[in-house]
């Protein structure tokens, strides 16, 4: 009976830990997020996906998936900065539970 309290327990502090590191991830990635202009990088991904998805695919040596994503949330929501950065934001937050799965995986 004390074991099983016990596994509770240690299963909600590992809970709220991630759920921590996620709100503070978010706030870290989130927070001024549209406050620079577009650097390099991401000038580069936006000449890219602003072409068809066959010049896209030709045209970038790397896997396409997100940039077929990226010209798809483009015609969603825009070309402005905070929108644009808002994807890769989202799949960085993702990641975070993701890394934590695995580290749960690995290491317990």
């Amino acid at each position: 009976m004390a074991l099983k309290s016990n596994l509770r327990l240690k299963a909600s502090k590992r809970l709220l830990y991630v759920s921590l590191i996620i709100i503070i991830g978010g706030f870290l990635r989130f927070w001024e997020l549209d406050k620079d202009s577009y650097w390099l990088d991401e000038g580069a991904s936006l000449f890219t996906v602003n072409r068809s998805l066959t010049e896209m695919i030709e045209f970038e040596p790397n896997p396409p998936l997100f940039n077929i994503v990226l010209h798809y949330w483009i015609k969603l929501f825009g070309i402005k900065e905070q929108f644009t950065r808002l994807l890769p934001a989202l799949f960085s937050l993702i990641s975070l539970f993701f890394v934590f799965k695995l580290a749960k995986r690995l290491f317990y």
